[in-house]
């Protein structure tokens, strides 16, 4: 299952990824959210040349992502779904194949997800690069082939139909982001297991708000706004299970820590003006250096795997950790934004 909106650069590269697997019984669903392109005509156009099973439908008006992907899994049969973005191809002829027997280990385990942390090196661009090593979207692979993880993004993920109609599907108040950390949280509530397959690749590409440093930063903000709720509903089982697991705690701590650092920059100035004492601004430049010198060394590794030159990838790392400062103020500014619009029930 596809969900799409304005895909029509990228899902016929998804689909054709789809074509190639060597697992027999496939039915591929595309549900295009009332894109303003043609990617439904891009996608029938694909699901005809891959001679792929399969079909085409398309909201009116754009619902959200959420809603999207509850009426795709109402539209969908079989037990195991694969939730395919329109932006990422699985790198792998057995993919699904591999996936359905992860899925089949134990009747415990509610999503394999698989390893999304092959940029399209030639393609990406400064934004798309330094915003998907930030996040850890683009990340070096631990030794071990699999592990039980406490979060996914649902972008490239087979899961169990039954163990989300338990959860009661993604949560329709979250139109564009949260909804991911959401279902992980109430899966992992029924005591469900999230597996990651570093064998399953695939190959992201960001598109849309994702090219661009201020569509980025949007994207933050959004996050932080999603993410509310969740903190809300779930508050200390979302960090149950992250010291087994170094992919969801490295995600998690820079998170956790993003608040904290806002509210350290902006106090300080504060404590100068009530008592003029020149300390606070010394504790201020500490915070900011020390800050620069995490996402440096954050970033750093990340981008020195994707481009070639160790000069450049040190020069995108100072920028970028910039940026970084940048993305916990838009993230702490959309969390406590979320936190007012989920006390008084606003649509996230």
């Amino acid at each position: 299952m596809v969900p799409a909106f304005n895909g029509a650069v990228e899902i016929g590269r998804a689909l054709e990824s789809v074509a190639r697997q060597s697992f027999p019984r496939l039915d591929v669903l595309v549900v295009d959210d009332a894109s303003g392109d043609n990617t439904r005509d891009v996608a029938e156009s694909a699901l005809r040349s891959c001679s792929l099973k399969g079909r085409v439908i398309r909201h009116d008006e754009n619902w959200g992502l959420s809603r999207t992907l509850n009426h795709g899994l109402r539209e969908t049969t079989g037990e195991a779904v694969l939730i395919l973005h329109q932006d990422i191809s699985l790198a792998s002829d057995d993919w699904i194949a591999r996936g359905v027997a992860d899925l089949g280990r134990d009747r415990n385990v509610a999503v394999v997800t698989g390893y999304y942390g092959l940029p399209a090196t030639e393609e990406v661009n400064f934004a798309q690069r330094v915003f998907g090593v930030m996040r850890r979207q683009f990340h070096a692979a631990p030794t071990q082939g699999i592990e039980s993880v406490t979060f996914s993004e649902f972008k490239c993920d087979l899961v169990r139909r039954s163990a989300l109609e338990s959860v009661g599907g993604f949560p329709e108040r979250f139109r564009i982001a949260g909804e991911d950390l959401w279902v992980s949280c109430a899966v992992r509530a029924e005591g469900k297991e999230i597996l990651k397959d570093y064998g399953l690749r695939s190959v992201q590409r960001f598109t849309g708000s994702a090219t661009s440093v201020a569509g980025n930063l949007r994207k933050e903000f959004t996050f932080g706004r999603a993410i509310a709720g969740t903190l809300i509903r779930f508050r200390t089982a979302l960090a149950r299970g992250l010291q087994k697991t170094p992919y969801s705690r490295s995600r998690s701590w820079n998170r956790a820590t993003q608040p904290f650092v806002v509210v350290a920059i902006v106090l300080e100035p504060i404590l100068w003006l009530l008592t003029r004492n020149n300390i606070f601004w010394d504790i201020l430049a500490l915070i900011v250096v020390a800050r620069l010198a995490y996402y440096g060394v954050r970033l750093y590794p990340g981008l020195r795997t994707i481009l070639s030159k160790t000069g450049r990838a040190l020069a995108e790392s100072v920028e970028g950790s910039l940026l970084g400062i940048a993305t916990d103020f838009a993230y702490t500014a959309g969390l406590v934004s979320g936190i007012l619009n989920w006390v008084f029930g606003r649509k996230l």
